[in-house]
């Protein structure tokens, strides 16, 4: 029977694109799920704090997606979107979305 390891710590790094320049993700995550969250992207270092964390309570991640996007400035402008997985080698069975503005805004969620 296959199970779902989630890691206990991680850090992805990428190059990024002209925009966002290079986006370094890092964290650490317990048995009810990521307690802390750092992003660097934009020139900017953000963390999450303990409200936008608590909505990430009761996931625990396996993997990370990342990506980013041209944005409209109305909307925040450029933006990186992480997206947590939880999951086998046969399925995704859950996922989290992080999604980073240009502006610094960080919003937590089901979808994008």
């Amino acid at each position: 029977m296959e199970v779902i390891l989630p890691v206990r710590s991680f850090q992805f790094e990428s190059p990024g694109d002209g925009y966002s320049g290079p986006v370094i993700v890092s964290g650490t995550q317990g048995a009810n799920g990521i307690e802390s969250l750092t992003i660097e992207a934009f020139g900017k270092r953000m963390s999450l704090n303990s409200d936008q964390l608590q909505q990430l309570q009761g996931f625990r991640a396996n993997g990370l997606q990342l990506s980013s996007e041209g944005g409209y400035p109305q909307l925040g402008g450029h933006t990186v979107y992480l997206v947590f997985l939880a999951g086998s080698a046969s399925e995704v069975v859950d996922r989290k979305f992080v999604t980073v503005t240009e502006a610094g805004t960080i919003r937590i969620g089901n979808k994008p």
